[in-house]
């Protein structure tokens, strides 16, 4: 619904753009979450700031490790670019010259397995690097039986999404279980699960290889983050698969603003009375 009322932002007003009652959370298509103060200080502290890039991913990075109980950790360009990135890291991995040869996956083992009932809209990113999506699930035999008959010399990994109405009959610790004993690896697309904060840590601890969150919606970070983070060596080929890197990833690009802005938020999710914001919302 619109009102015929100022939005709150100047430059919104001089646009002639009318003030939405949002009544759908914290989507994309109506601006995402708001931010809290603090992180809105910390994107302006940061807009008039040279730094030495990727030094700042390094320590953005180490700080996310810290909040997600990960190796390692990196800020991304939302949670659709951490799609693109965990398909391109476990295809290309750190080799330069298969990070320079994507989306061309010759030679490379380029099929992610996922769940008949995981298929979802925002997959289109995982091809974006360019990976085939193998489906798996709707076959007479047990889960267990289908997975391990899905997996074979082509597979880079196992993509496990958690969301609404996504569910799974088999859950990531046995995924994984049954991934891991095959030498495959298995991501995690999380971007809508944050709240809960304990989400933050456990798929981590089920043993994914790789996590992906949205740095807006519930994070209330800049709706354009997201954070990823798992395996040291997966994290730093999801590095130098994106920018400021010439590669795959080079159009996904996230800004020190949003950098700043995105760990500010994290601080805050991690400190917060989380039942406490709930019953205000909820009012």
């Amino acid at each position: 619904m619109s009102l015929d009322s100022t939005t709150g932002s100047a430059q919104f007003d001089e646009l002639g753009l009318k003030r939405v009652v949002n009544g759908r959370s914290w989507v994309t298509i109506l601006g995402g979450s708001r931010m809290p103060a603090e992180v809105q200080q910390a994107m302006a502290d940061a807009s008039n700031t040279f730094i030495d890039f990727h030094e700042l991913n390094k320590r953005a990075g180490e700080m996310i490790a810290q909040y997600t109980g990960a190796e390692a950790g990196l800020v991304v360009a939302g949670a659709s670019a951490g799609l693109l990135i965990q398909a391109a890291a476990c295809m290309a991995g750190s080799d330069p010259d298969r990070i320079l040869k994507l989306p061309d996956t010759t030679g490379m083992k380029d099929e992610l397995l996922i769940f008949e009932n995981h298929r979802f809209g925002f997959e289109i990113c995982y091809r974006t690097a360019v990976a085939t999506l193998k489906e798996w699930g709707k076959g007479e035999e047990t889960l267990v039986e289908q997975l391990i008959a899905s997996i074979d010399e082509k597979t880079a990994a196992v993509s496990y999404v958690f969301g609404p109405w996504m569910s799974c009959g088999l859950s990531l610790r046995e995924v994984v279980e049954i991934a891991h004993e095959k030498n495959v690896l298995v991501i995690v697309a999380a971007a809508a699960m944050l709240p809960s904060a304990d989400n933050l840590t456990h798929y981590i601890a089920e043993g994914a290889d790789l996590v992906t969150f949205s740095g807006g919606k519930g994070l209330r970070g800049p709706q354009s983050t997201g954070i990823l983070a798992g395996r040291a060596d997966l994290v730093e080929a999801a590095r130098l698969n994106m920018s400021p890197h010439a590669s795959v990833g080079r159009g996904s690009k996230v800004a020190k603003e949003e950098i700043a802005a995105v760990l500010a938020a994290l601080k805050r999710f991690v400190s917060i009375d989380h039942e406490a914001e709930w019953a205000t919302w909820r009012t």
